[in-house]
């Protein structure tokens, strides 16, 4: 059964700034997600792109500004508290543990579902393997979307950096989250894996009710997925828009692009 869906924005930034010290990363960035949107924000090297996603995964704390997750203040949680509030993120450097196997590596991200302690399970008591049997299903349910279920018991380090990558993004969807921050999901990839990579975030937008916030440098990739873009160029915001009012802003074209507006193609 798909979860009630909220009428207000799931994710909301206002007046958002980040300064460290003298060097300021990003200022008065605002937008809103709304439930069971694909939003994406991109913007030239350099842009702020990395440092807001730290912000909205509470790995950094902004200088000022407000950002709420379903209205409530998102600078109160913890970064192991977001799994609980329903927020998961991947990596653009990879969290995987290598020597582990690839069903072990999703389980990771079960973690806070898990009621058995370590006696319980230690002692192989009955609601204790219950429980295992629902987080592994669980797993093997989050590899099969993303197509890695036929090696589920393959270390991930024996694996393609592409298919390590589709782990990475199996794990966070075994945490069943309501919104999922993705982290340039096909930087250092082969032009095959980022089409395959894009692909597989489509047809998981497709699928169900999950809201994706995806940051990535790939124009032509978010340009294939996104409902909606907000650009960032040197810290601030300088268009939000669709896919078709992006390719067309002609501040966006001399920021990113690096061309006059009749050189752009879509």
């Amino acid at each position: 059964m798909a979860r009630p869906r909220p009428t207000g924005p799931i994710l909301e930034a206002r007046d958002l700034t980040l300064r460290f010290g003298e060097v300021t990363a990003f200022q008065d960035v605002a937008f809103a997600v709304m439930p069971g949107e694909l939003f994406a924000v991109i913007g030239p090297n350099g842009a702020g792109k990395t440092s807001l996603f730290n912000v909205l995964s509470r790995v950094y704390t902004p200088t000022s500004g407000q950002i709420a997750l379903d209205g409530r203040d998102l600078t109160a949680l913890r970064p192991r508290d977001l799994a609980g509030a329903g927020v998961a993120r991947t990596f653009q450097n990879l969290g995987l543990f290598g020597p582990l196997s690839v069903l072990d590596n999703v389980l990771v991200g079960r973690h806070h579902l898990m009621r058995a302690g370590a006696l319980r399970a230690g002692f192989g008591l009955r609601s204790a393997r219950a429980e295992e049997r629902e987080h592994t299903a669980a797993a093997m349910a989050a590899l099969e979307r993303t197509g890695m279920a036929d090696v589920a018991g393959v270390a991930v380090e024996n694996l393609a950096y592409g298919d390590r990558k589709r782990v990475e993004i199996a794990r966070a969807l075994a945490m069943h989250p309501r919104l999922l921050l993705l982290d340039e999901p096909v930087a250092g990839m082969s032009a095959d894996e980022r089409v395959e990579i894009t692909e597989l975030v489509r047809a998981l937008h497709a699928d169900g009710d999950l809201t994706i916030l995806l940051v990535e440098h790939d124009m032509g990739m978010v340009m294939r997925v996104a409902q909606r873009i907000l650009v960032l160029d040197f810290g601030r915001p300088i268009a939000v828009g669709s896919p078709a009012e992006i390719q067309a802003d002609e501040a966006v074209i001399r920021a990113y692009l690096g061309a006059a507006p009749e050189a752009a193609t879509a």
